[in-house]
């Protein structure tokens, strides 16, 4: 059985470049930036299917075969691969064109702002204009 101690946790000073580990991958554990911008980008492509499934079902389709593709590729060690977000974000906006991308982009910002007011109280995919993901 396990003891219960009453001792107060030891705090440790963190180091000023220093970012605890908030996931894991082969490659190691994420930081905290990435970890958002792998939410970002999910978030983004759940919209740009969305959107796709209504204007344009076989463009989603081609979508979808694109990311399967990038990530089997990537679980493969292809070097090209190696940056999946980048590699995924490349060739799905080159396939649906700038005419979707700047649609769903903006759908992503109201996204965001409503995310925002809905969750004042604890912040979550902040709001960003720049291009992060």
């Amino acid at each position: 059985m396990a003891q219960i101690t009453t001792q107060s946790p030891v705090l440790i000073e963190p180091e000023d470049d220093y970012t605890p580990p908030y996931g894991k991958t082969k490659q190691g554990t994420l930081t905290k930036a990435e970890l958002l911008r792998r939410k970002r980008f999910y978030c983004f492509m759940k919209i740009l299917s969305t959107y796709l499934e209504r204007r344009d079902p076989t463009l989603r389709s081609q979508v979808k075969s694109i990311v399967n593709l990038c990530t089997r590729k990537n679980r493969e060690g292809d070097l090209e691969y190696n940056d999946l977000i980048g590699t995924i974000r490349q060739r799905v906006r080159c396939r649906v064109g700038d005419r979707h991308w700047a649609q769903c982009e903006k759908y992503f910002l109201i996204f965001l702002e409503y995310n925002q007011k809905k969750m004042s109280s604890r912040a979550q995919l902040p709001i960003v204009i720049e291009d992060t993901f």
